[in-house]
């Protein structure tokens, strides 16, 4: 259908180009010559209107080769959710089956399933929506309700059609807003030693009788007060302060509970902190570079207390021996931040480009503690 409406619309268009050129050759009087150019605009315009409806006829065409009833394209009114299942029943009227090589959501909060899949002839086939309704917050307070509006695109592998999209719509209401919308500690946990703690404000938009909080592994403490005079909850939320060394991205579930016991769907807070060692080391790490082999390389690092607790013991051993030793060349000094200098000469012991570690241990203030240190260098054989 395609190529036979390109064919029309290409032989019209030549032979309407063939007549301008002799009517405008031709040696007419004035207003004859401005009558061909008004036929020739006029007969621009009809071509336009051709085009535009072979585009419309083409376009139905792709959209009856794969129908979705309208009721699946309206989710109605829904409270926040952020794992909002949506199923869209695609049929096919057609006498032969539809390959859908692709489908993809506008929107990066739209998981899809499957991703691709085969319609049969005068069957159906069901595409799963998952779908994050959180708002677009932009730094801003979250309104009570907001819409909610993706396009789902099916690429189709049809000599009549290319894709096919339809547009997904409803309406999405908010039990509370929470502000702030994630929690992003900017201080670290040290471990063992210092927690720091963030309030999130619960401010609800419908009457609640509880809000259940849970979530955040083994390394959140959380606890909710309320305060009667606004109506408002008040969310404390702490890492613990025995959670191993690393960084973690992880949330908390707020459960919001109406009068009457009904229980609506849980929201997320996104919680982000870095737990690290009372024990700090600076570099972290030491790049030696080129070396060669049995040549030292002499480096000075410090280590402090992050909480300014005293520091004594102080050793340095090398993860492999087999790959490089290190000895404390000196008298270790003192440095404005409660810490010490510690010169070290390294030894490097296998050839080519190696990444090993060193450790570093103390006793800061009652309790050992030991840090990694990364340590990277290339040799090459040199002369002796």
């Amino acid at each position: 259908m395609k190529r036979v409406g390109l064919r029309k619309t290409y032989v019209a268009r030549t032979r309407l180009e063939a007549t301008m050129k002799r009517a405008l050759s031709q040696k007419a009087a004035p207003g004859r010559r401005g009558f061909v150019v008004f036929a020739g605009f006029a007969a621009i315009l009809f071509l336009i209107g051709l085009a535009a409806g072979w585009k419309k006829e083409s376009t139905n065409t792709e959209q009856a080769l794969l129908q979705v009833p309208p009721e699946s394209l309206q989710f109605g009114e829904v409270w926040l959710q952020h794992d909002f299942r949506w199923r869209i029943p695609v049929s096919n009227p057609s006498d032969s089956s539809v390959q859908i090589s692709r489908i993809f959501a506008s929107c990066g909060c739209v998981s899809v399933e499957p991703q691709s899949l085969s319609v049969p002839a005068k069957g159906s086939a069901d595409i799963l929506l998952t779908m994050d309704l959180g708002p677009q917050r932009n730094g801003l307070p979250a309104p009570d309700r907001w819409p909610f509006i993706i396009a789902v695109t099916a690429e189709i592998d049809h000599p009549q059609a290319n894709q096919c999209i339809w547009q997904i719509s409803g309406s999405v209401r908010n039990p509370f807003d929470i502000w702030p919308s994630h929690l992003d500690f900017s201080d670290p946990v040290v471990v063992g030693i210092r927690s720091p703690t963030q309030i999130v404000e619960i401010r609800p938009n419908i009457e609640l009788s509880d809000v259940v909080v849970k979530g955040g592994g083994d390394w959140i403490d959380s606890s909710v007060e309320s305060l009667p005079s606004t109506g408002m909850r008040r969310l404390i939320v702490s890492p613990r302060m025995d959670v191993p060394v690393g960084y973690y991205d992880t949330h908390i579930v707020i459960e919001p509970i109406r009068v009457g016991g009904e229980r609506l769907p849980p929201v997320r807070l996104p919680v982000k902190f870095i737990a690290e060692c009372d024990l700090e080391v600076i570099p972290a790490m030491l790049a030696l570079g080129g070396l060669e082999t049995n040549r030292e390389a002499a480096e000075t690092i410090v280590a402090r207390s992050r909480t300014g607790r005293p520091l004594s013991a102080i050793a340095v051993a090398p993860a492999d021996r087999t790959s490089l030793e290190v000895t404390i060349s000196d008298r270790l000094g003192q440095v404005d931040s409660g810490g010490f200098s510690i010169p070290l000469v390294l030894h490097p012991k296998k050839t080519g480009v190696q990444l090993t570690a060193l450790s570093l241990s103390a006793i800061c203030g009652s309790e050992t503690l030991a840090v990694p240190i990364t340590v990277s260098y290339s040799t090459s054989t040199g002369a002796r």
